[in-house]
């Protein structure tokens, strides 16, 4: 199944500053989102649509092959 790539360069475009104030980088590949695998980019898509301004959802990605737990807050 294809894992979202390059999350951060999405991130820092048009998705949301919030992603990058959470310490998503260019080149991160976002593994979860709370406890959803992000399996491809609907399931990412869906994850934000659900959350609620003010959530604190756990990311968990891989940067450079080294596991790295973040926290998004939805605005």
């Amino acid at each position: 199944a294809p894992v979202l790539r390059d999350f951060g360069a999405a991130a820092e475009n048009k998705l949301d500053p919030s992603f990058r104030a959470a310490g998503l980088q260019k080149g991160d590949v976002l593994l979860k989102m709370g406890d959803a695998d992000m399996l491809g980019e609907n399931r990412f898509r869906r994850a934000i649509a659900l959350a609620k301004t003010g959530d604190r959802i756990p990311l968990r990605v891989n940067r450079a092959g080294k596991f790295i737990d973040l926290t998004w807050t939805a605005r």
